[in-house]
């Protein structure tokens, strides 16, 4: 009589955190009222102040490319891969890069926006184009704040952005040998623009939102190594990679400027 008791309160919290959960997602809210809530949540700042640094450091890993002058032969041996991870792979160590590494960055930011969907489900009612014009305009507002809570989030995020570098990644080849992220010593401020056009919040980019967002209706909290490999097929891989190494000329030209 106690276990049944027992399970049927079980039962009921489940149907209750499901209800809810839907409840949220169901409840229909234009873009602009999303905007509003993420703007003012502090989970949207936490979420900030990991989001940056980590598609920051995607970024700039491939930024290598470009220094050593191989963005032209990179990009079309990529495209002559046909999508292959084994081939994609054998590029990427060709020009002293790992795939499992970049990959490994990927997933930091796919999680990132995992986490974010877990904790405002309200986003999962928008499609792609949708998200990413209310994570982008969420982010512009914020970056531009002078709210102090904002002011400080955006004090964190340069300290970080100027502190990270790639060997912080948990695990894997590293053949990067520590590369700063951010050593041309340039503020979010300055960068906003480059990453905001690399992850793609326009058209294109490295954000695989269609595929976090089906994985986050489905449940999912955490993107495995598997998970975010999958994403990375499923949203393009390859012009992916070529809005990230493109994303380092536009840095280099905001550190000159």
């Amino acid at each position: 009589m106690k276990k049944s008791m027992i399970l049927f309160c079980l039962l009921i919290a489940t149907g209750f955190f499901f209800f809810s959960c839907k409840k949220k997602i169901d409840e229909r809210i234009t873009e602009e009222q999303a905007v509003e809530n993420l703007t003012v949540s502090a989970d949207f700042q936490d979420f900030s102040k990991r989001f940056i640094p980590d598609l920051l450091m995607l970024a700039n890993y491939h930024r290598q490319v470009k220094d050593r002058g191989g963005r032209v032969s990179f990009i079309n041996e990529l495209k002559l891969t046909n999508g292959e991870e084994a081939k994609i792979a054998s590029v990427y160590e060709k020009y002293s890069l790992s795939y499992e590494d970049a990959m490994l960055l990927k997933n930091r930011v796919d999680n990132d926006l995992l986490r974010l969907f877990y904790q405002n489900p309200f986003l999962l009612q928008f499609d792609e184009a949708g998200i990413k014009r209310i994570l982008s305009h969420s982010l512009e507002n914020g970056l531009h704040s002078t709210d102090a809570s904002w002011v400080r989030t955006k004090e964190q995020i340069n300290q970080q952005i100027s502190l990270s570098d790639v060997s912080s990644m948990p695990q894997g080849n590293r053949q990067t040998n520590g590369v700063r992220v951010n050593k041309l010593g340039i503020t979010i401020d300055e960068i906003w623009e480059c990453l905001k056009d690399a992850a793609g919040f326009g058209s294109g980019g490295i954000l695989g939102i269609a595929g976090l967002s089906r994985l986050a209706k489905d449940g999912i909290q955490e993107a495995v190594i598997g998970a975010s490999k999958w994403l990375a097929k499923r949203a393009g891989w390859i012009g992916a990679a070529i809005a990230l190494v493109d994303f380092s000329s536009c840095l280099y030209q905001e550190s000159i400027d």
